[in-house]
């Protein structure tokens, strides 16, 4: 009996080689094109060698298994090292933002919107998108964050006065034009 599967199998292991070599290697079809043929054949050699019986239940299994284990492969091959690097997903464990957002959680702030309900806030010097609690704040108003879950967080407006840091000096945009000593260039249309 194994002599009689030796080749459909192999021919199985064959399409299947070519199934992985066209995710790792787009062909525009051509190595999905020999891994059907591949497949075809096995089915083939498995009547020839084995009879009716043995084809038709290598036939069925085939038609099974062979787009199970692609539909596995699409799904298990973007969780790949290789899969990763190709889709540029980050690596599983590092959610910075996340830990940044829980780290608000009873911190004070300032709206540079109004929000009424949702605008934005700043916190150390990092603007962030809130929700109030249902009450509208006024821009300049001092805010305490209630609430982060998920991407949403909620403030209240706070009378904790709140010391806003003065922007970089790299941040161009929001320095004075006079810091700029600008005297010293020539007039352009003179």
């Amino acid at each position: 009996m194994m002599s009689v599967l030796f080749w459909p199998l192999f021919l199985l292991f064959v399409a299947l080689g070519f199934v992985i070599l066209e995710l790792m290697l787009p062909s525009g079809g051509a190595l999905s094109f020999l891994a059907a043929v591949s497949a075809i054949a096995s089915v083939v050699v498995a009547f020839m060698n084995g009879g009716l019986t043995v084809g038709s239940v290598w036939m069925t299994s085939t038609c099974f298994l062979f787009p199970m284990v692609i539909w596995l492969a699409f799904r298990i091959w973007p969780y790949t090292p290789f899969g990763r690097q190709l889709f540029n997903i980050p690596e599983t464990g590092t959610n910075d933002s996340h830990d940044r957002r829980q780290a608000l959680l009873g911190r004070y702030g300032i709206a540079v919107s109004v929000m009424i309900p949702a605008g934005r806030i700043e916190i150390d010097g990092d603007t962030w998108d809130a929700v109030t609690e249902g009450m509208s704040v006024e821009k300049g108003q001092p805010v305490e964050v209630t609430e982060v879950a998920g991407n949403r967080i909620v403030v209240r407006p706070s009378s904790h006065s709140v010391d806003v840091p003065m922007k970089s000096a790299k941040d161009l945009l929001s320095r004075p034009l006079d810091s700029f000593d600008l005297e010293g260039l020539d007039e352009p249309l003179s």
